[in-house]
């Protein structure tokens, strides 16, 4: 997946993959939202009060 879509990920998307033998989708066209690593709230993905941004 690196190797051939690197561009189109985030660099936390790119240290997740890492941990996956097999990755079975990108979500390439997704609006997405660059994760902080080692933060609360899943690493970004949540706001303030736990709900999925």
């Amino acid at each position: 997946a690196l190797k051939h879509f690197k561009n189109l990920l985030t660099s936390y998307e790119q240290s997740e993959i890492l941990g996956y033998s097999e990755i079975w989708f990108l979500g390439l066209d997704a609006r997405k939202i660059d994760g902080v690593p080692g933060t609360e709230n899943s690493s970004s993905y949540d706001d303030e009060q736990g709900t999925y941004i």
